[in-house]
């Protein structure tokens, strides 16, 4: 807890003095880092120091091809979006592994990126399609809507390379592709039925995903600025009870709504608050400027 009091506090731009350090008396920490350094020195020398993390990048890409083909040959819509669910994972950790081993590249960022389209872009617009298909809905609504995910998610993708990178760590100029991705492949799952049951009741639930598709896929596309999730977390009062009990209480509630119907419930009410906090606060700021005007 400390620590994290630390970090918050740095976040919100206060300089505190730094701490003594203790020197301690056992000599094993200190044998133990004169065995270790050295042993990691040479790992993050040796030119095999990128197999890591593009291992990792590799199993991401994977996943979003698996997830494409298991959809796109009328599997099932659930086992795609787990595949989805571990590429995701891969991508978080990538990364890291790579700024551990001091291995991170202009290859390793590309072939990052081709990975993120992948499994953000292509499969999700493949399980849009097959949605369509299975719905029985006009291959024209189901082809342009799916041709609309994966064009937004690379048109997401190629904007975010151009962006400064002091600019990124702030925040990001249209929904990130990250959260985009993986809300319309929840929709998908959530509209599909895997029975033979047909009806009116199938093909709206069908028509609803495609629309959020298509909504989603707009958010990413727009300039609507949306924070980074670190820096808002960073920026609130964790000294405060408000805060603390505030926050103990959406815990509470995620892992309760998790135990009665399942993950994919309250992850895509998480993932919708965060998509439409940028559109609510554009408007709210629209509304300031236009009351002042007046």
């Amino acid at each position: 807890m400390t620590l994290l009091r630390q970090l918050f506090r740095s976040g919100r731009g206060a300089t505190a003095a730094p701490s003594p350090v203790s020197i301690s008396e056992d000599p094993a920490p200190a044998a133990t880092a004169a065995i270790t350094r050295p042993l990691l020195e040479r790992i993050r020398t040796h030119p095999l120091r990128y197999v890591a993390p593009m291992s990792v990048t590799g199993l991401g890409l994977a996943g979003g091809i698996a997830a494409s083909a298991i959809s796109g040959s009328g599997g099932s819509l659930r086992i795609a979006s787990l595949l989805l669910v571990g590429a995701a994972m891969a991508d978080a950790v990538d990364g890291v592994v790579a700024r551990f081993f001091h291995a991170a590249s202009r290859y390793g960022m590309h072939a990052d990126t081709i990975t993120d389209g992948v499994a953000y872009g292509v499969a999700p617009a493949v399980m849009v399609f097959s949605l369509g298909e299975r719905a029985h809905l006009p291959r024209l609504l189901s082809g342009a809507a799916a041709l609309w995910t994966a064009g937004s998610v690379f048109f997401r993708l190629f904007r975010f390379a151009r962006h400064d990178q002091a600019e990124i760590s702030v925040g990001f100029s249209g929904l990130p592709s990250t959260g985009g991705g993986p809300m319309i492949a929840g929709a998908t799952v959530m509209a599909d039925v895997e029975t033979e049951e047909a009806g009116d009741t199938v093909a709206a639930r069908a028509i609803a995903a495609l629309t959020t598709s298509v909504i989603l896929g707009g958010l990413m596309v727009s300039k609507i600025w949306y924070p980074k999730l670190s820096q808002v977390l960073a920026g609130l009062n964790w000294r405060s009870l408000k805060t603390r009990t505030g926050a103990a209480f959406l815990l509470g509630a995620i892992t309760g709504t998790i135990t009665a119907v399942g993950p994919m419930v309250p992850l895509l009410a998480l993932f919708g608050a965060y998509a439409l906090s940028g559109p609510v606060h554009l408007l709210s700021q629209k509304g300031r400027q236009f009351r002042s005007r007046g």
